[in-house]
């Protein structure tokens, strides 16, 4: 009996965890705030060594923060996986730097152009061999069918760079345009 007493005394965020609400989320580390998209939902969670953001924003445009809780201490690697059904933009931004992506509306998909702004890069475009290259992939877990834009189940996954988290970046801010909005 103590013990359903105690789980009826969570508190509101935790509760907001577990059904996966628009409220903040929270896992070891991280806390993660939604923005812009009432009815976007976001789950924190643990695959193999992976650390997952996973969003789903059903108007296409929306925002996160993301809060190391330990003074900048992140794990590696950090997913985004956004479910949307095109990436007509994508940025995380930290204190010192800013990164934005966008992905091919139609056809197979593939990244167009990936640019980077802060004191030390002055807008630049990315090369794919830049240790700051987002990596943006197309996933449909478990199907053998190549995906095509727009998505109508899959998901797009984004690896955060080691780089961007070497200054220990207190919080990250996530903005995203789907193009089927």
């Amino acid at each position: 009996m103590r013990i359903l007493l105690r789980l009826f005394r969570l508190t509101p965020g935790l509760v907001l965890l577990f059904l996966g609400c628009h409220g903040p989320a929270r896992a070891p580390g991280i806390r993660v705030e939604l923005s812009g998209d009432p009815d976007a939902r976001v789950e924190v969670r643990h695959e193999g060594d992976a650390t997952v953001l996973e969003i789903k924003s059903p108007k296409g445009i929306g925002g996160a923060e993301a809060v190391a809780i330990r003074a900048g201490t992140w794990p590696w690697p950090l997913l985004v996986r956004l479910h949307l059904k095109g990436l007509e933009h994508f940025e995380i931004r930290s204190e010192a730097l800013g990164i934005a992506t966008t992905v091919t509306s139609h056809g197979t998909p593939q990244q167009s152009c990936q640019r980077v702004e802060g004191p030390d890069h002055g807008g630049k475009e990315l090369s794919p061999d830049d240790p700051l290259w987002l990596s943006v992939r197309a996933t449909d877990r478990g199907s053998e069918v190549p995906l095509r834009i727009p998505l109508e189940r899959g998901a797009f996954e984004i690896t955060v760079p080691r780089t961007m988290l070497r200054d220990r970046p207190r919080r990250l801010e996530l903005r995203w345009i789907d193009f089927y909005r």
